[in-house]
């Protein structure tokens, strides 16, 4: 049979979010994303950075609420192979990452999250930093891979 907890001490405005728990997380509500961010694409900002926009995954997969996103990046050519990972809010479908390297190309994932884990990656863009200099239109450049494809 099922545990009892009895809780004490409890502020009453944080009863509703006790309940929410209870519900989402011990009755089997609380799941990770079951589909990626859709559209996913980037674009060169400067020498050393890159904005990236992406729609939201099917509301269908979002099981629950969405607690946010995940831009993971890494340099293309494994020279940072670790990566890195910024967190976005929930309402945001953006994010301008900064501090790159000039002229170097980037692997770039989204992934949607929620209290109990991080979904599916999109697929992977590619997306190059300008050299150092005035960026015109010219210079900015656009990668968008799709199942292996350039698109």
């Amino acid at each position: 049979m099922g545990e009892w907890y009895r809780l004490t001490r409890v502020v009453p405005d944080k009863i509703q979010r006790v309940v929410k728990w209870v519900c989402d997380c011990v009755c089997g509500w609380c799941v990770a994303p079951g589909a990626a961010p859709l559209s996913v694409s980037g674009e060169t900002v400067d020498s050393h950075s890159i904005r990236v926009t992406w729609s939201a995954p099917p509301s269908d997969q979002w099981n629950g609420v969405l607690a946010g996103y995940r831009v993971l990046y890494a340099e293309a050519d494994g020279g940072n192979s670790d990566g890195s990972v910024a967190s976005v809010p929930a309402d945001e479908l953006s994010y301008t990452v900064r501090g790159l390297h000039e002229w170097t190309l980037y692997n770039v994932w989204v992934l949607a999250y929620t209290a109990a884990g991080d979904g599916p990656r999109s697929d992977v863009i590619v997306v190059q930093t300008a050299e150092d200099g005035e960026l015109t239109d010219s210079v900015c450049l656009k990668y968008t891979y799709s199942h292996n494809a350039v698109v």
